[in-house]
């Protein structure tokens, strides 16, 4: 066994070499498209959901049963767990704060996304500084936004929000 190991792992290397380079020269051929989506109508979408709804329950129950035992202490600390999630969907839903606390939620759905759209890789729009020629965007937002199951009031916040810039994270930390 030993004595094929090292050959067989070499014929192994040697095999996905072509597949490899045959996949990158496709993606040479027509370009690379980078799927993005925007960081924004993801957090709204997440704080309407029904996900985001159970969290809060869990929370509120936390304090009920705080209040019933009459433990200050682990009721401030579970309103000041509120109020910072509350700030940081501020943050994250009118500005460009990150949103990784959110996409744990998409992550097993992420590759079925990139592969529908066709892109090679998914980014959040706010993170691509320079486009180069040869590169192709594909907006996956509502791709993104579909596993929360947004209502149709919530997909006009986000309809409205699509044309309009985010706020620097200051302009948001200050209407906050």
């Amino acid at each position: 066994m030993k004595r094929w190991g090292v050959p067989l792992a070499v014929l192994v290397v040697l095999g996905l070499v072509p597949a490899f380079s045959l996949g990158w020269a496709r993606a040479q051929q027509r370009g690379l498209r980078l799927g993005i989506f925007d960081s924004r109508a993801v957090a709204v979408a997440y704080a309407r959901s029904e996900i985001h709804g159970k969290w809060m329950q869990e929370l509120m129950d936390r304090k009920k049963k705080a209040e019933q035992a009459g433990d200050k202490e682990r009721i401030a600390a579970i309103e000041a767990e509120g109020s910072q999630q509350q700030r940081r969907f501020h943050l994250q839903g009118f500005s460009v704060a990150p949103i990784d606390d959110i996409l744990v939620h998409l992550e097993k759905g992420l590759p079925a996304v990139a592969e529908q759209a066709g892109v090679d890789a998914i980014v959040n729009r706010w993170s691509v500084v320079h486009k180069g020629a040869g590169l192709e965007l594909v907006d996956v937002t509502e791709a993104m936004i579909a596993p929360f199951h947004p209502n149709e009031q919530t997909l006009a916040i986000i309809r409205d929000m699509k044309d309009k810039p985010p706020l620097t994270l200051d302009q948001a930390e200050q209407a906050d």
